[in-house]
């Protein structure tokens, strides 16, 4: 029976240092890089997206970078097709597939599989984006899911509720009813651990490095080629920020500190998912190294 081929999925809160270890393992044992990130699909997007660097593109190569522009939808069903495609194409070359990136939803649908939702409605998401008590009328059709989701988390009790109303079910329901994984691969899964105010410390210098290194500048041009800030893509942490400050709603002092402050919330939050799935092993940077070298050589 031929051996099913190995895949090393990397993943972490925001700011941990995925890209970096990443990068140096697929140089080390000659991989190649899936991006398992939702916002750097986007085209003219790096600086507040943290993308690799030219240099580092040239040294590896990157998959599912800049593959729709902000004002077009990107979905689960699209990234696993995206990255079926490039974990295939890596395997034929006797490659190994590293899978990189923070997004714990992409990652549980490329390792387990995954529901296949209806569309967006954004007739429907109009006029639930106007009501109250969201939680509550979610808890009345969809328990279970509700439970899940903050109650001031309204993106995600509108999507619950949009999917019901589409089709008559429960979005609880349909994760039950999910795929296969879409490909038979062996999938380790490591999760970086690192202290919480290491953490922070790197979160908060690194807000100061994307500022320093023109994410306004490039905030504007993305105005100015016609890309509404209301789009999901420029609601994302930097760039709502910086229309803020460049429609002088804010000062750039306060633009920092509350992107410094969102992105802290955005690496709670994900720690809470890495933590609730088993599925991960987590180690220290310098202990997955290891633990790669053994998965991989035996």
């Amino acid at each position: 029976m031929p051996k099913i081929p190995e895949a090393i999925v990397i993943t972490g809160p925001t700011g941990a240092g995925k890209t970096k270890l990443g990068h140096y393992l697929a140089l080390k044992y000659n991989g190649e890089i899936v991006c398992c990130d939702s916002r750097t699909v986007y085209r003219y997007m790096d600086i507040g997206t943290s993308k690799p660097s030219k240099s580092l593109r040239n040294e590896v190569t990157y998959h599912i970078l800049d593959v729709v522009n902000p004002d077009e939808l990107y979905t689960v069903a699209r990234f696993l097709d995206d990255a079926k495609i490039s974990i295939e194409n890596i395997l034929k070359k006797g490659k190994i597939p590293f899978i990189v990136g923070g997004c714990g939803l992409y990652i549980r649908a490329l390792t387990r599989g995954f529901f296949p939702s209806p569309p967006p409605s954004y007739e429907l998401r109009e006029m639930l984006s106007n009501e109250e008590n969201l939680w509550e009328r979610l808890a009345s059709v969809d328990k279970e899911q509700a439970e899940k989701i903050n109650p001031n988390d309204k993106k995600r009790l509108i999507r619950a509720l949009e999917i019901f109303y589409q089709i008559g079910k429960p979005i609880s329901f349909l994760q039950r009813e999910k795929t296969k994984k879409p490909l038979d691969l062996e999938f380790t899964m490591f999760c970086l651990d690192i202290e919480r105010t290491t953490l922070y410390k790197w979160l908060d210098e690194r807000v100061d490095k994307m500022v320093k290194d023109g994410l306004a500048d490039e905030t504007k041009r993305l105005l100015s080629m016609g890309y509404h800030p209301s789009l999901i893509s420029m609601e994302g942490i930097g760039y709502r920020e910086m229309v803020d400050y460049l429609k002088k709603r804010i000062s750039l002092d306060d633009a920092i500190n509350i992107m410094k402050k969102r992105t802290r919330n955005l690496a709670k939050r994900q720690l809470t998912w890495f933590r609730n799935d088993k599925g991960f092993l987590w180690r220290k940077m310098d202990e997955i190294e290891k633990d790669v070298s053994i998965t991989l050589n035996g």
